[in-house]
């Protein structure tokens, strides 16, 4: 097994970036395939364009149109330019035919595309715009039948694989190609791996939308990287769409020189994890010097090339009992050296988190990890809702556990404990620079901790963090909070902000 080490200056392999925005939510300057009749839509010759900027394509007319032949459908019409295509309902032919979908801005897919038999699709996304996405809600998904059916993503070919054998061959012949999950795979006939299963990689991946399901690993080489993914490499590598439920991850122990590094769907990404999700299961280290995540061990920028995780979101048990461990729902290490940064951004995670003594936890991120160049972190509008537990000694935060970050445009209701320890709000031990925490919250009532001087566990009225009762959370959104990234609603998330972008499941 390869590994390279957090201190590394050059990674593997380079990709085409897909996604440099986060997915805002459809605008209604759109096409919508749905239930509904075709309105402000003209299909001929096999290409549907929009007679205003708010169309709607009947998925049925769709599917007919299909049988007989390929049909593109844009954004682009005779003087009318819309700009996002958004599936909203079901989608399946089976002729040998091709679906175009080429988007001014973004793909929203919000339900199922069946792409059956020898058929094949092409998604165009940025066609004249920018910032836009191939994003996917939690329903939505492609899946293709015939592992022979093409897909290509903004001209790009994806080689697709339905299974995680398949993929680690084809990531083991090519760690800087362009690969796609098929459909929905259960891995419980895998058995348990014994390390990762999925080699460092420096293309792109996208799940599509799918789902692995009941992934095992148990990996105790010391020091190793442990994930679905080894390890996301600079410079383009790229996982993004991937949905996991129910793994069951377990790494090693490290050393004080060379942390272990767990996470479900990769132990360490230098690159970009993007709408990847981690539902229930567990994450954990068997000894210490770990960082544990329930999505990525370490997100670790270096040199000028950035690493983020955006619009990600774990509802997993992360958790370690070992001394020296930095663990987080999310992510354990958020780390950055040189001049790029190292971000977390639009996510978000319910799950619990604890560690043993001398350690660092956080709802949402463990810890930063101390590089050439510190204070370059960033974990911004974003939230956790678990409990957090620690040992002797340690650090725990509803959010953060140890930080030296920037922190902006979050909040936590979770409930951090830990007797002998630095415990706050929002961060547990915060050595971070003066204005790097910037409209912060914590949960007075839902967290245990009512005293308003105690968003930090070690700085008494730590500037930038403000305690809220429930009810002053649930009664507007907190200041600062751009209006365009979060929303409130009493029908979803008890009525607390969450993410347009990143909605829980209601």
């Amino acid at each position: 097994m390869t590994r390279h080490s957090m201190q590394e200056k050059s990674f593997l392999g380079s990709a085409l970036l897909l996604v440099t925005a986060t997915y805002a939510g459809t605008c209604s300057a759109a096409v919508t395939i749905s239930a509904k009749k075709t309105t402000n839509m003209t299909c001929s010759g096999g290409v549907c364009t929009p007679t205003a900027t708010k169309a709607i394509l009947n998925a049925a007319d769709l599917q007919t149109m299909l049988a007989s032949g390929s049909v593109e459908v844009t954004t682009t019409g005779s003087g009318v330019q819309a700009s996002d295509i958004d599936v909203t309902a079901p989608v399946k032919w089976s002729a040998s035919s091709s679906l175009v979908l080429d988007a001014y801005h973004s793909i929203a897919v919000d339900d199922a595309i069946s792409v059956k038999g020898m058929s094949g699709m092409s998604l165009v996304i940025n066609d004249g715009g920018a910032g836009g996405t191939l994003w996917f809600s939690s329903k939505g998904h492609i899946a293709f039948d015939n592992l022979s059916s093409q897909l290509s993503i903004n001209g790009t070919t994806f080689t697709l694989a339905g299974d995680i054998k398949t993929l680690a061959s084809d990531i083991g012949a090519n760690s800087s190609g362009n690969f796609a999950l098929a459909n929905s795979y259960n891995a419980e006939n895998d058995g348990t791996y014994t390390s990762s299963p999925l080699p460092g990689f420096g293309g792109i991946f996208t799940g599509l939308g799918n789902t692995i399901s009941n992934l095992s690993i148990n990996d105790t080489t010391a020091g190793d990287y442990v994930g679905l993914f080894q390890q996301v490499y600079a410079n383009g590598g790229t996982v993004q769409n991937l949905n996991m439920q129910n793994p069951s991850i377990s790494g090693p122990a490290g050393t004080a020189s060379a942390y272990a590094m767990v996470g479900a769907v990769a132990g360490g990404d230098n690159g970009l994890l993007f709408n990847d999700s981690v539902t229930g299961g567990s994450v954990s280290s068997s000894g210490e010097y770990a960082g544990v995540g329930g999505v990525a061990g370490i997100v670790y920028a270096y040199g000028a090339s950035p690493a983020s995780a955006a619009d990600c979101y774990s509802t997993a048990s992360v958790a370690t009992t070992s001394e020296n461990t930095t663990v987080g729902d999310l992510v354990g290490v958020l780390a950055s050296s040189g001049a790029a940064t190292a971000k977390v951004s639009q996510s978000y995670a319910t799950g619990t988190v604890s560690t043993g003594a001398n350690a660092a936890a956080g709802g949402l991120v463990g810890g930063d990890g101390t590089g050439a160049n510190d204070y370059l972190e960033l974990v911004t509008n974003s939230y956790a809702t678990g409990a957090v537990t620690v040992s002797d000694n340690s650090s725990a935060g509803g959010l953060v556990g140890y930080n030296d970050s920037k922190v902006s445009y979050s909040y936590s209701t979770g409930a951090p404990a830990g007797t002998g320890s630095s415990v706050g709000g929002l961060i547990g031990y915060d050595i971070s620079k003066s204005g790097s925490l910037k409209h912060t919250y914590w949960d007075t009532t839902t967290s245990g901790i009512t005293n308003p001087a105690q968003g930090a566990g070690n700085i008494a009225n730590d500037p930038g963090i403000k305690g809220l009762s429930t009810q002053q959370l649930q009664s507007g959104l907190p200041k600062g909070f751009n209006k365009k990234v979060w929303k409130e609603t009493s029908k979803l998330n008890g009525g607390l902000p969450y993410l347009i972008a990143n909605p829980p499941a209601k």
